[in-house]
């Protein structure tokens, strides 16, 4: 099925910031925690404490790259979907206006994305394509 997008907003936006807002925090709380250590207090504790959420920084900072990653525009052919891959892709479209599409990408004796609604369908060359992304994650079934 072919839809034309003209506005996406990939679901993982507002992990993002949830996860950037996480870590300003965490920053905060380790220069905090910092502050705090003095000559007569228990430089252990506070140590573990600051160790705790600079490791827990880390992890966040880490999913932020994979989410960054996921969402990134892939330059085509330097970077290829998966053959069958149902993929957003940028391509000219009749009127040479760059256009975003759903569809999947084929290599059957060539490249090709392709995409369809019923009753149409509209196969773009490498040399149309300017550029793909894998579709976000559907939302998990809440119970």
């Amino acid at each position: 099925m072919a839809i034309e997008l003209h506005h996406l907003q990939p679901s993982q936006d507002n992990e993002l910031s949830i996860l950037k807002a996480r870590i300003a925090d965490l920053e905060a709380l380790n220069h905090d925690l910092c502050e705090r250590v003095t000559e007569n207090d228990d430089i252990r504790l506070h140590w573990e404490e600051i160790e705790q959420t600079m490791a827990e920084n880390e992890r966040m900072k880490a999913r932020i790259a994979e989410l960054e990653e996921e969402r990134r525009w892939r330059k085509f052919p330097d970077e290829k979907p998966e053959k069958r891959q149902k993929v957003l892709f940028r391509a000219k479209y009749k009127t040479d206006n760059i256009r975003t599409w759903i569809g999947e990408f084929r290599n059957v004796d060539f490249d090709v994305f392709y995409a369809s609604t019923p009753g149409w369908g509209c196969e773009f060359l490498p040399n149309e394509i300017f550029g793909w992304m894998p579709l976000p994650s559907a939302p998990k079934e809440e119970k």
